[in-house]
């Protein structure tokens, strides 16, 4: 239900929120990819958050990027969908505001970038993505 009502008003989220749900949904594994699936494909509500996010950059201060970042990582990402353009917007915005970052946030958003590459490294090892 969370997930649902989530998803319908994702639009009306400030920054904030937006970022807090991201990290939540991903947290809580609330959309679970299935186990046979390798790398897990994005879940619905988290690509439609990072999509947003990435939409509305200019609105989100160091921390609320480095969350969406940890939400991407840890939700999982095949580079497929729309994750590739989202993610890269992510990626550029993340380094254009490094200097802001502080130690955690800078943390938080490497680990991140480090396991969407390891991601993308296993896909092309398996074949089971089309990384662009």
């Amino acid at each position: 239900l969370a997930v649902f009502c989530v998803g319908r008003r994702v639009q009306e989220l400030a920054a904030p929120q937006l970022a807090a749900v991201a990290w939540a949904v991903a947290a809580a594994e609330l959309e679970a990819p299935s186990v046979e699936a390798w790398p897990p494909p994005p879940p619905p509500l988290v690509t439609t958050l990072v999509q947003e996010a990435s939409r509305r950059l200019d609105e989100f201060g160091p921390r609320e990027l480095a969350n969406v970042c940890w939400a991407v990582a840890t939700a999982g990402d095949c580079h497929q969908t729309a994750w590739p353009a989202s993610t890269l917007a992510l990626a550029s915005a993340s380094q254009e505001r490094v200097a802001e970052f502080k130690h955690q946030e800078l943390v938080n958003t490497a680990w991140a970038f480090a396991e969407l590459g390891n991601f993308r490294t296993q896909s092309q090892a398996t074949s089971s993505c089309n990384p662009r």
